[in-house]
């Protein structure tokens, strides 16, 4: 209800009235405070993943036009029954099958660097897919956060709006408070980016620790390739590459999130792994 120019005692019975609301909307406010921050996080991160996901789309369709020239080029010499006669009959038949064996490396190699690529984008995908899932919750927790602010308010509002003489400095109390708030607020909001950043190196450090684990894994293949391990080495080696490679790619991404919280992190330059060759290694 609203109460205005109310007597010393009906103010006294409102504050009564609404002390138990009061310590509810408090208690409810506190355990949603986190979802505005984390939104905001939650936000960058999607906001990363879609230009992460967009730069693969254009990497991806870069490397179709490849594999499909490189194919036209190798099924040029694996179908075409003139040109190898041609080449027999001149006496050049080892230039036609080392051409041969070029133009099918070439698309080989081609292919599985599309495949690859396709396999990584993949990846973020499906981290977007539950950033996606994990944002939405997070905005029905800060709708939820921003309508109890909004009771709490009309609370405060319907007793102590406009002058109150019947509390002797309320009003100058008041705008103190105001004042107080808003430079709490800023603080508030430089801290909760501060923390996020420490959460986005933690992340990142994570993510470092896994590559790392996933590079001695393929130094381990590699290893084993060495004394006859053959095709299974030669994939699992480039499979362990492929993860430090994406382990290492969302590494930086973090990094980026961390400096456009503090101004205090510092970049990382480009983290590229060798992945490797399909046919070489083989």
């Amino acid at each position: 209800r609203s109460i205005h120019h109310i007597t010393a005692m009906s103010a006294q019975q409102a504050l009564v009235e609404a002390a138990s609301k009061n310590a509810e909307l408090l208690q409810r406010i506190n355990e949603t405070e986190y979802a505005s921050s984390a939104l905001q996080q939650s936000q960058t991160y999607l906001d990363d993943l879609d230009r992460e996901i967009k730069n693969w789309n254009s990497e991806i369709q870069r490397l179709e036009l490849k594999t499909a020239s490189e194919f036209k080029d190798h099924k040029k010499y694996a179908e075409s029954t003139a040109r190898r006669f041609m080449h027999r009959a001149a006496g050049k038949k080892e230039q036609f099958a080392e051409k041969a064996s070029k133009e099918e490396r070439e698309y080989v190699e081609a292919l599985a660097a599309e495949n690859q690529a396709k396999s990584r984008r993949e990846e973020w995908v499906k981290n977007r897919d539950e950033a996606r899932k994990q944002h939405a919750m997070l905005d029905d927790t800060d709708r939820t956060h921003k309508r109890l602010q909004a009771e709490l308010d009309s609370l405060y509002n319907s007793i102590f709006t406009g002058p109150s003489p019947e509390f002797p400095g309320e009003d100058q109390k008041e705008f103190a408070m105001r004042q107080a708030k808003d430079a709490f607020n800023t603080a508030k909001q430089r801290h909760e980016a501060e923390l996020q950043a420490v959460n986005c190196l933690r992340d990142a450090e994570q993510f470092m620790t896994q590559a790392l684990q996933s590079l001695d894994d393929a130094r381990s293949h590699s290893r084993m390739d060495m004394f006859g391990g053959g095709t299974i080495s030669d994939m699992m080696e480039r499979d362990a590459l492929s993860k430090a490679q994406n382990a290492t790619d969302k590494v930086k991404m973090l990094v980026q999130q961390a400096q456009r919280l503090s101004p205090d992190v510092q970049g990382l330059g480009d983290i590229n792994i060798d992945q490797g060759h399909a046919m070489s290694d083989i």
